[in-house]
């Protein structure tokens, strides 16, 4: 007994809230379209007030001093983009590499190397009439224990005048301890006269005949670690100094006015098939007579030479790789400086006027009526040709044109837009539930509205006869069968309105009227439900029916009449 007392309460509960819930959705449809265009305003609006704060906190929280851009977005767009730049064919890369370690070990030991043997790569490479050499390898200390090889080296830095040295800055922390003052670094611009006694920690080499020759070798690595830009003046509180690219692309081409002085992002190169690169060894024992490697080749070139060997080389992250070394990450330097192909993300102020624009012209589409396939339509080809704008952008420009924030928050902007008009489309469809189970709370007529071809107009006197009466006393016909019916079929597209009320005064209201796309009928629902929807079903035909023959009898363009009303 206690089980059907339960079964039945959970009945009773389940029907009630099954009836609840559709007259819930029908309160919620009606708030909805009435509130319908101060929500969408609303909505643009805020989304537009966030997208504003939400750059205003990035432009003023981001490290980089010129570049705004979107970490995460530009990184995908680099491994998915359709293209990249050639490597130059003048940038070659000299490997301190493990096979050099293992084959030059034989004679000369484990690393490092007595530095006479540098000394004499430099002037085999200043005899080859090489272009210009980056050396990015630290000597900042004499070695005391082999003077003579310290000297060649020496000697050899001042006879090769193609060859810039690296110089590392050290953490700010440590100016106050260095003897070094800003004013004896060669090529320093001071941010402020004062600076100029104020001194500075960095690490450089020892000898003198490098020290005209001098840049910086530190990379701008952003707060995940990976690097995606690059200072050809690296850029210090108190001054600015050439990095070791620029000063090697200085050597090279005299004239570099036309280089890039601001921040800028890299166009990375493939990192596994773009620049030619040689092994240490097989360069120094061609310079002994040894070996296949042609020495000609070096004619010209730009050549970088660093310690990629595991435990030697410092492995950075970019956006196409997260290990790539040093050697190959100046000659991408370089490459963007000589050839002009460095990428500036276009102007933040441009990202939110576009993002905004998109939001406004949802809302106004929403507003006006603008049939809701079309929107949709729009909006997915919106999305995807900014996506595409983006990957070409990256891909054959040197313009990086972002537009994964107006895509994703406009993708935000739809969806809440498409939650919002659930209500309003699912009230409609819950009159079915009124329609078919309850009865009519006893009317006695009702009057049938029939739209042929004109949904702008159908919407608008919907809305206004719902926010004029109970909405459960307006039945969208068309939508109770999934937004189809019969006379679609036939017409095309139909729409049917069926409005119950006692008051006879509502039923003759003049906006009501009938028209050449809109007919109107009065129909008796007077007795048992059921009939009454088959007099309604048969109003809908006859009105179909109606509007086909009307449309077929009116004049032709040249005054006759057309078709066959029958």
């Amino acid at each position: 007994k206690y089980r059907r007392l339960k079964a039945n309460f959970g009945m009773t509960f389940l029907r009630r809230l099954t009836l609840l819930l559709p007259k819930l959705l029908v309160f919620l449809g009606l708030v909805s379209r009435r509130s319908k265009k101060s929500f969408y305003l609303g909505l643009a609006t805020l989304f537009s007030a966030a997208t504003i704060a939400y750059f205003v906190i990035v432009t003023s929280e981001q490290e980089s001093a010129f570049l705004q851009y979107d970490a995460d977005s530009i990184d995908l767009a680099f491994e998915y983009r359709l293209s990249q730049p050639d490597a130059d064919k003048d940038i070659i890369l000299i490997d301190v590499d493990e096979r050099s370690l293992a084959l030059m070990s034989k004679e000369f030991g484990r690393w490092p190397w007595p530095r006479f043997v540098f000394g004499e790569f430099l002037a085999g490479l200043a005899d080859y009439d090489v272009g210009a050499v980056a050396l990015n390898i630290m000597f900042s200390d004499p070695d005391l224990r082999d003077t003579d090889s310290d000297a060649l080296l020496a000697e050899m830095s001042g006879y090769a005048r193609q060859v810039a040295f690296p110089m590392t800055r050290l953490s700010p922390e440590n100016d106050t301890l260095s003897e070094v003052q800003i004013s004896q670094l060669p090529g320093a611009v001071l941010s402020e006269e004062g600076f100029r006694d104020d001194t500075v920690a960095v690490l450089f080499p020892y000898f003198s005949e490098a020290h005209d020759r001098l840049g910086i070798n530190n990379l701008v690595l952003d707060d995940d670690g990976i690097v995606r830009r690059f200072q050809p003046m690296f850029a210090d509180p108190k001054f600015a100094f050439p990095s070791l690219a620029r000063r090697t692309l200085g050597l090279f081409d005299r004239d570099i006015s036309r280089v890039y002085k601001d921040e800028y992002l890299v166009n990375w190169r493939s990192y596994d098939s773009s620049y030619s690169r040689y092994s240490f060894f097989d360069v120094y024992a061609a310079m002994a007579g040894e070996g296949d490697f042609d020495l000609a080749f070096l004619k010209g070139k730009i050549v970088v030479i660093g310690a990629t060997a595991p435990g030697l080389a410092l492995l950075k992250a970019t956006p196409l790789s997260y290990a790539v070394d040093d050697n190959f990450m100046i000659a991408n330097f370089i490459d963007d400086m000589k050839n002009g192909t460095g990428m500036t993300p276009v102007p933040v102020w441009m990202i939110v006027l576009f993002s905004c624009l998109g939001f406004w012209c949802l809302a106004i589409a929403h507003v006006k009526g603008v049939d809701e396939d079309l929107i949709d339509s729009s909006f997915v080809a919106a999305e995807v040709v900014s996506v595409l704008v983006t990957l070409i952008s990256v891909s054959y420009t040197t313009v990086a044109i972002d537009l994964a924030f107006p895509v994703l928050m406009g993708l935000a902007f739809f969806s809440v837009s498409k939650l919002y008009s659930i209500p309003i489309r699912g009230s409609r469809r819950a009159t079915k539930l009124f329609f078919d189970e309850i009865e009519w709370s006893g009317a006695s007529e009702a009057l049938l509205l029939g739209y042929f071809d004109i949904d702008v107009e159908y919407e608008r006197e919907v809305n206004h006869l719902e926010a004029g009466m109970a909405a459960k006393k307006v039945f969208c016909i068309d939508n109770l069968f999934s937004g189809e019916n019969l006379a679609s079929d036939i017409v095309g597209s139909a729409r049917y309105v069926l409005i119950l009320d006692h008051e006879a005064a509502l039923l003759d209201s003049s906006e009501l009227i009938e028209s050449e796309r809109k007919l109107t009928r009065r129909i008796s629902v007077a007795g048992d439900h059921f009939e009454a929807r088959a007099r309604v079903s048969k109003s809908m035909l006859e009105m179909a029916i109606k509007f086909i023959a009307d449309q077929s009898t009116l004049p032709s363009s040249n005054g006759t009449e057309e078709g066959n009303p029958e």
